[in-house]
């Protein structure tokens, strides 16, 4: 069962924007129980990072909160790199148990 806690667990070890396009996906299959799941979870831990993230999923937002998120990383290049990885291992850990 997917819980918010879960989810934070993921965002902390892979980041926000894993969790972002995997909210998508989940409301493309219109899971919207899922997607409360992950909203929560969201909302919870971006006080104080609102000026760079957001939990809007349309295209443009998705786009301007992940270069958001590469321009304050300290590392771009390797997490630009892996993002596939994170999002195929957040998956694990929240979606795939």
């Amino acid at each position: 069962m997917l819980t918010v806690d879960k989810v934070k667990k993921a965002i902390y070890s892979y980041g926000e924007y894993p969790a972002l396009h995997i909210l998508r996906e989940l409301e493309d299959l219109q899971d919207f129980e899922n997607c409360k799941v992950f909203k929560e979870a969201l909302d919870s831990i971006i006080n104080g990072r609102e000026w760079y993230l957001s939990t809007k999923t349309d295209d443009i937002s998705l786009n301007e909160t992940y270069n958001n998120i590469l321009g304050v990383c300290n590392n771009p290049k390797l997490i630009d790199n892996n993002m596939l990885y994170y999002i195929d291992e957040f998956k694990k850990i929240t979606i795939n148990q």
